[in-house]
């Protein structure tokens, strides 16, 4: 296994690329950690430093509560970012982590070169869903995204891995945008799985209205963890991204 190297408490790296070109940022979905990103770098340019944002609760940061409120999280990983040297940066987070990465987006100093959202709704169309109330909704909104829901019945597992994931749905879901925010000065890029049931063509499509540069879409033939399942296409594209 890949062993990771901690940057900072939020951040950690897989491998080192001491006078790297380009930092590629990777933002988890809910319930996932950095470890989701740690093969990534084999299948991009050498020089690009592959960082990946480890959030609390999880892992190594296990004995640490979860955060379930986003400006918290943002703010602490925007604050991460800016103690790194100065470096290009590209943004890249999956389900939670796009919105995540949209809002870092938006309070960085140094915007970044490109944000690349994958597996989820621009964030002034999401659904005003409820936080589910039960380990059993939990359990059955990550069943019913093909997620890992037998080992969430494993009452060992459950007791590790329910905390953060609960505090990753109340985030998501308490997280209200403004509908009328200003676009960032990014261009974006939306990934999304053609099978995916968490998304809507027209509010994938709807990451447009946030960015003032460019846009655009481009589907996956996977669900909603095709970056798992679909990863070898996905790094392909992502890695003609990086090297242009």
């Amino acid at each position: 296994m890949t062993s990771s190297i901690v940057v900072d408490a939020w951040l950690r790296r897989y491998r080192a690329v001491p006078s790297a070109r380009l930092r590629l940022v990777c933002l988890p979905y809910a319930g996932g950690a950095a470890n989701v990103f740690r093969l990534w770098h084999n299948s991009l340019p050498a020089d690009v430093e592959v960082i990946a944002v480890q959030y609390p609760g999880r892992q190594d940061r296990l004995t640490e509560l979860a955060v379930d409120e986003m400006g918290r999280m943002v703010d602490a990983i925007t604050a991460a970012l800016e103690r790194l040297p100065a470096r290009p940066t590209v943004l890249f987070g999956h389900s939670m982590g796009a919105s995540v990465a949209y809002e870092v987006t938006r309070r960085l100093a140094a915007p970044p070169r490109l944000l690349v959202v994958s597996g989820h709704n621009a964030p002034h169309r999401a659904l005003d869903k409820p936080v589910p109330a039960t380990d059993g909704e939990v359990i059955e909104e990550v069943r019913e995204v093909e997620g890992p829901h037998e080992a969430l019945t494993d009452p060992d597992l459950q007791e590790l891995v329910m905390p953060s994931l609960r505090a990753d749905y109340r985030l998501i879901r308490g997280y209200l945008p403004n509908p009328e925010a200003v676009p960032v000065p990014v261009p974006i890029v939306a990934y999304f799985g053609l099978t995916d049931p968490t998304v809507r063509a027209d509010a994938v499509r709807a990451w447009s209205e946030l960015t003032a540069v460019r846009f655009e879409l481009v589907s996956f033939p996977g669900g909603h963890f095709f970056i798992e399942s679909d990863v070898d296409i996905v790094l392909t594209d992502l890695a003609g991204r990086l090297a242009a």
